[in-house]
């Protein structure tokens, strides 16, 4: 059974990604925004730092841009994280052939339909400030559905 106070921190947490910028000590500094797409699909492609990495993606597209998130099930210890991150349109990837492909199916029918997809190519939280060497989802997420990659670093 889920906690009510966890669900309630987990929700607004969520709801606060607007105001990510209150909760950086030195402000958020963002360069290069104007590289970034105004209109139709593409994969921010970054690297993965720490938990927080996917609301500081979504902060930098703005409230009127939606991404949906690869995430592997592994991170999301609890089924109510699972949940929730489907809700707010992420796709979950397992470890097996069998859900990668379902997952690839799901990101290309969201980038048919002029959606924007985040992945962290890494498939984990980096150690260092060096991202480690990428796994193969990207380039066959965007060779399949003929969707340009936007590079980022998250510093």
């Amino acid at each position: 059974m889920i906690k009510r106070s966890e669900l309630e921190n987990y929700l607004n947490l969520l709801l606060n990604i607007s105001q990510f910028q209150d909760y950086c000590p030195n402000g958020l500094q963002i360069e290069g925004k104007e590289n970034i797409p105004k209109k139709g699909r593409f994969i921010m492609a970054a690297n993965h730092q720490n938990f927080f990495d996917g609301f500081f993606l979504a902060y930098i597209l703005g409230s009127f841009k939606k991404v949906s998130f690869v995430i592997a099930k592994r991170a999301l210890k609890f089924k109510f994280q699972q949940i929730l991150a489907r809700l707010i349109g992420s796709v979950l990837i397992g470890n097996d052939t069998e859900e990668y492909q379902r997952a690839l199916k799901k990101l290309n029918r969201i980038l048919t339909h002029g959606g924007t997809v985040g992945i962290f190519p890494e498939g984990n939280v980096s150690k260092s400030k060096i991202p480690g060497k990428f796994k193969g989802g990207v380039a066959k997420l965007s060779l399949d559905s003929k969707t340009k990659v936007v590079p980022v670093y998250l510093n």
